[in-house]
């Protein structure tokens, strides 16, 4: 500290040594304003359907994952189960958790993050409507394993519906997706009980299957691939082409 004209000297010299010409200084550019930009723009017409989509998925996700993960082994001793057949086909099935980040890393760059999460929502689809028909205890497990794998994988990709929304309001987008996600997993425990108690398990992955399935639609039709894209051509106000839709940030003192 407090020697940098001695070591210019000696980088000077080193330079002097091997022949290399010295570079002019960077020219610095002024950084730009910081920008404060407020959270109602999250709802202005440019922008109202990223919020949507990226509230709709969070709440999704939250609400299968905690679905199989809390409440499975619960289920499965209300059907007659005893508590140590019950652990053990929860276990099988959580496997999934660790199978599911292995799929996202073999293939969510190829598909991209849109289709990706239409495509895994379909799975959830299809693998939970055919779970009310199963019997055997084999085919009831493996279904489970494949349903939470994808499910797990879902989790995994649900970061992508926040991602279209721009930088300058990210955090901000991202907090208001998942306060909402919170708050479906706040009520999520009466919605449970009660289709258990009047539907039986088929229900609740019926009724699972339901809401997969309005988000790969949602996803498919709303949703904006964010794979090998910049910043900039995903910006909610660049896309419409109507840059007075969105309200401007306001310089911050």
């Amino acid at each position: 500290m407090g020697r940098g004209q001695e070591a210019e000297i000696i980088l000077r010299r080193i330079e002097e040594q091997a022949g290399v010409t010295r570079l002019p200084p960077a020219s610095q550019r002024p950084s730009p304003p910081v920008l404060r930009v407020s959270i109602w723009v999250l709802f202005s017409r440019a922008v109202i359907r990223r919020t949507l989509l990226a509230i709709f998925v969070n709440i999704i996700c939250l609400f299968g994952s905690h679905t199989l993960t809390g409440w499975m082994p619960t289920f499965f001793v209300k059907q007659g189960m005893s508590v140590t057949h019950s652990l053990a086909f929860n276990s099988a099935m959580m496997a999934g958790f660790v199978a599911g980040p292995i799929l996202c890393m073999v293939f969510a760059d190829r598909i991209g993050r849109r289709w990706g999460l239409s495509v895994l929502g379909a799975l959830c689809t299809a693998i939970g409507a055919t779970y009310p028909f199963l019997t055997s205890a084999f085919a009831i497990v493996s279904c489970g394993f494949l349903m939470v794998t994808v499910v797990s994988a879902f989790y995994i990709r649900r970061p992508a519906s926040t991602r279209v929304v721009s930088t300058d309001y990210r955090f901000r987008g991202s907090g208001v997706a998942q306060m909402f996600g919170r708050l479906g997993l706040v009520a999520s425990p009466f919605i449970i009980l009660a289709l258990f108690n009047r539907y039986g398990i088929g229900g609740v992955v019926s009724a699972l299957s339901g809401m997969y399935l309005f988000a790969a639609v949602l996803m498919a039709i709303a949703g904006v691939e964010t794979n090998q894209q910049s910043l900039e051509s995903l910006d909610p106000e660049m896309m419409s082409g109507t840059p007075d839709a969105m309200p401007s940030p306001a310089p911050r003192s």
